[in-house]
């Protein structure tokens, strides 16, 4: 919760739980794309930085796909 709100800018309409028991996040599409911005844009290096490589290098791991 605390990367979705951080900048301030954010605000989270409403969470949730998904089937495997990770929170979601209801955002507005112009906050997820601040977010992702914030995200892509992090010094190298920081824990950040490390998520957004790990997303780009992995992306099978975070898209949705129909099961």
């Amino acid at each position: 919760m605390r990367g979705v709100r951080h900048g301030g800018d954010t605000q989270v309409a409403a969470t949730g739980i998904d089937g495997c028991g990770a929170p979601l996040f209801a955002v507005s599409l112009r906050g997820l794309t601040r977010a992702f911005c914030r995200l892509a844009s992090t010094p190298e290096g920081s824990l950040e930085h490390r998520v957004a490589r790990a997303m780009s290098a992995h992306p099978r791991h975070v898209r949705w796909h129909r099961t």
